[in-house]
């Protein structure tokens, strides 16, 4: 039996107990295998206890692709995106976030292209549920300007589009659109809200997220044909469900 450090004792342990389909031996890990219960045994233990907590966090983010997939096929993406995506963080929140990727990169999920599209807007959703609220405003990054009136938009506020009606899973399939649809999520008195919005408030809400001044904002609406009264009703509708928080000239702090 190597006599083996705390530090690497530990390393070992923790690669045998997260890397679920590999097999270690009791010596490489430097313990002893003594009955009555085998090695093998205990060790499932710790790796059954690892997988069913990091499975019970991917079922809660993605509740509609377990839905879509069912218990056994979903347990099934579980062990093998973590077998290509291991957590590598002490936290769960970043655990979902190749998912997406995943699904559309590896077989067969990727030949059901529908499934990346929903994962990515569970995880956009899940994103906005943790996002902190901001405890103050400071002003972002202009774009080209270095005084100028801009909005805050809530940093929860997520933006998503796809050629994929995932908001409307209905009977365990994902309808593909006639056309691109676009989505804002907010959070509003600690709930998680979206709908959907045309392209021009997408670019509109782009353009804040990114930090641009209300000088592109016009541009964007002259471009585009948007009416002075349409603007006025999104903007109020987005101040009303806390998209935007605020207003500010960026001047003040030049």
């Amino acid at each position: 039996m190597p006599n083996l450090d705390l530090q690497k004792l530990q390393q070992r342990f923790r690669k045998a107990v997260t890397e679920l389909d590999a097999k270690q031996s009791p010596a490489w890990l430097g313990i002893k295998d003594t009955p009555p219960i085998p090695y093998e045994r205990r060790l499932d233990i710790y790796q059954f206890a690892y997988f069913a907590r990091i499975h019970e966090s991917l079922c809660d983010d993605f509740a509609g692709i377990k839905k879509l997939l069912g218990d056994k096929g979903f347990e099934k993406l579980c062990r093998a995106y973590l077998g290509k995506y291991p957590s590598r963080y002490a936290s769960l929140a970043e655990l979902g976030r190749r998912l997406p990727l995943f699904l559309k990169e590896e077989k067969p999920w990727k030949g059901k292209p529908y499934l990346a599209a929903l994962a990515g807007f569970e995880w956009e959703v899940f994103v906005s549920e943790v996002t902190a609220n901001p405890k103050l405003h400071s002003p972002p990054g202009l774009a080209g300007a270095s005084a100028a009136n801009f909005f805050f938009l809530h940093p929860a506020v997520r933006l998503y589009e796809s050629d994929w009606d995932v908001d409307r899973v209905k009977k365990g399939k994902v309808a593909k659109s006639a056309k691109k649809v676009f989505w804002v999520i907010h959070r509003q008195d600690c709930d998680i809200y979206w709908y959907r919005i045309s392209a021009v408030q997408y670019e509109v809400l782009s353009l804040l997220f990114k930090g641009h001044a209300i000088d592109s904002l016009v541009a964007t609406f002259e471009k585009r044909k948007v009416t002075q009264k349409q603007a006025a009703a999104w903007f109020k509708r987005w101040a009303e469900n806390n998209i935007i928080t605020g207003f500010q000239n960026a001047q003040a702090h030049t």
